[in-house]
């Protein structure tokens, strides 16, 4: 029998868990990779940077705007943005970044079989909303001069090339809703649930999405659960 020494014992464990999370930490990066990869390339066409460019914008978020008031939408919009925000950059970036990553290694780790399915309903979700962003670009409201929680996020933002105008639908709440959906298949509360709600509250609130993404953000993950899931009902 080898000897092993008592210093290495007490590191094998935590190396041997730190490497079962190595795959799962890979795998959403390289969803994440596509997310920053796209969104990049959008920014280089710059849809802002020319006259048909501009009216194209303003054209789909005109459309949007239209659906808004027909379903009353926009008196939603209007009461949100009456909700103060707080630390905005930070509660926009840290839950969809961090939060996200250390749920889906989570799930990778604890969950297995459930992570297996729905890393492809969170890669169908990112590139189907980059695929409407790049067919209908539509402005945020902040850039619409309706209210701006996180003016220093923009700039940030801005001067990394990523695009700009993609608000519908949200991607905030679109992820936010595929933990609450991939949270459900583990075993969680329904309580879930009200994480995409908050969220949602939040990017309308501070300006950067309408009602309407966020409700499309939601249909969204409903329909990559569907297209993906060869389980038909439930949640």
């Amino acid at each position: 029998m080898a000897f092993v020494p008592a210093g290495r014992l007490l590191f094998l464990g935590p190396s041997r868990r730190l490497r079962g999370y190595a795959a799962g930490a890979v795998q959403l990066l390289a969803i994440a990779g596509v997310w920053l990869a796209v969104s990049l390339a959008l920014g280089e066409l710059d849809p802002l940077g020319s006259t048909a460019g501009v009216h194209r914008v303003a054209a789909d978020t005109a459309a949007l705007l239209t659906v808004e008031h027909y379903t009353g939408l926009q008196y939603v919009d209007q009461a949100l943005r009456h909700v103060p925000v707080i630390a905005g950059q930070w509660l926009y970036l840290l839950p969809h970044f961090a939060g996200t990553f250390v749920f889906g290694l989570w799930l990778y780790r604890r969950h297995r079989p459930v992570w297996l399915l729905e890393r492809w309903v969170l890669l169908a979700v990112v590139v189907l909303a980059l695929v409407s962003f790049a067919v209908a670009p539509v402005a945020p409201p902040w850039m619409l001069g309706l209210g701006d929680g996180t003016p220093q996020l923009h700039g940030n933002v801005a001067s990394a090339g990523i695009d700009m105008v993609a608000a519908y639908p949200s991607l905030h709440v679109a992820v936010a809703a595929w933990v609450a959906h991939a949270g459900r298949r583990a075993g969680a509360s329904r309580l879930v649930w009200l994480y995409p709600v908050v969220v949602a509250v939040f990017v309308v609130a501070s300006g950067n999405h309408y009602s309407i993404d966020a409700l499309a953000a939601f249909a969204l993950v409903a329909a990559a659960g569907r297209l993906v899931s060869p389980v038909r009902g439930g949640d």
